[in-house]
């Protein structure tokens, strides 16, 4: 019995010789980092069954083996794969530590780690970044910069319009009073994963300049308010549900005193979305003559934004521009078409919050 035990005892530190001389190769020939996840399971494995085997031995009553002494046998072969294995992570560390490395790296390049972090650890993520990148051309942060970025990142989490057109034909009645008939047509995108109502980002107020002769109610009419929601189905006409409100509107800089608002006969009721909604709008606008200005800023962000302003009277000279945060004429973000009694304004990036056109209209003398 005890040649057989000297035999496997043998046995096992040759394993061990051949063990080591055959990582020591594949370190040399560097073929350690080509090796697969098999390799490290297998050290992990020879390192688990050397820790078993030594607390299988402490766990042996040596007054049942004492003559062949089984628990110092268990002991030896126990640290011999210990042993083994720690040499073999050893010789393994600098390419472990170089999958940390690559991990860490392919972490940080696929922005994996950004889809673990909650808003508010986003948000300063994304501030830290903005002043960051500021520092690389300036010598002190600006303070304003990080409002504007915060401001600007905010519109991203709220509804946007990825198409508004406009179309508004105008004409002189034969009492001297000016009238337009206007269709509105939008699409809004909700980016959050919950319903959101459409009537909060719907540019429903218009102000208007009190006529004489003329009610309130004819300054402006609905005549329809149609609504596709998130795709289903065709038009549906909404506007029995809802009303014209008008109420006193004061402002210095401005002859308008009256304004009104689309809102639902029922206070409680909303437009519910959950992808998109359109919404087209079809009314007609009573003015004065000398009102020759036409203004509309968007409420929200616009992708695509479009009007065409016309006249059935080529005597009147149109003249259009679009106020826009990153818009200009040069780099083609805008473009503005003009012909004998129309005019077409559209732009090619993004209008924000308060962005919008402005068209005067003159007659030809």
């Amino acid at each position: 019995m005890r040649k057989f035990l000297k035999y496997i005892k043998d046995f096992f530190f040759s394993l061990y010789d051949t063990c080591l001389k055959t990582i020591n190769k594949m370190s040399e020939k560097k073929l350690i980092s080509e090796s697969s996840r098999l390799t490290k399971n297998r050290i992990w494995l020879v390192l688990s069954s050397g820790v078993t085997l030594v607390f299988f031995s402490m766990a042996i009553p040596k007054i049942l083996f004492n003559e062949y002494n089984f628990s110092l046998f268990f002991m030896s072969l126990g640290l011999t794969f210990i042993a083994t294995s720690l040499i073999a992570l050893l010789l393994r560390m600098p390419t472990l530590l170089n999958d940390v490395n690559n991990s860490s790296i392919r972490l940080l390049k696929d922005n994996e780690f950004l889809k673990r972090l909650d808003i508010e650890e986003l948000n300063k993520l994304r501030t830290d970044a903005t002043e960051c990148a500021y520092l690389k051309y300036a010598n002190s942060p600006n303070s304003s910069l990080k409002k504007i970025d915060a401001k600007i990142a905010g519109l991203f989490l709220t509804p946007y319009f990825c198409s508004y057109k406009i179309i508004i034909k105008c004409k002189y009645r034969e009492d001297g009073l000016l009238e337009k008939s206007i269709s509105t047509t939008f699409k809004l995108n909700n980016p959050k994963k919950e319903f959101c109502n459409a009537l909060l980002f719907l540019k429903t107020r218009v102000t208007h300049e009190k006529i004489d002769g003329i009610e309130i109610k004819e300054l402006r009419e609905i005549h329809k308010f149609q609504v596709i929601i998130d795709n289903e189905g065709d038009w549906k006409d909404l506007w029995k549900d809802y009303k014209l409100d008008p109420e006193e509107y004061e402002e210095e800089s401005l002859p308008y005193d009256i304004m009104t608002k689309i809102k639902p006969k029922n206070d409680k009721q909303e437009l519910n979305f959950d992808n998109n909604i359109q919404i087209k709008i079809t009314e007609t606008r009573v003015l004065k003559k000398e009102d020759n200005r036409y203004t509309h800023r968007v409420s929200s962000p616009v992708e695509n934004f479009s009007i065409n302003y016309s006249f059935d009277d080529s005597s009147v000279n149109l003249i259009g521009t679009c106020f826009g945060t990153f818009q200009d004429t040069k780099n083609g973000g805008i473009n503005i078409v003009k012909d004998s009694n129309s005019i077409d304004i559209s732009t090619n990036s993004w209008l924000l919050n308060g962005n919008g056109i402005m068209i005067v209209h003159n007659i030809n003398i």
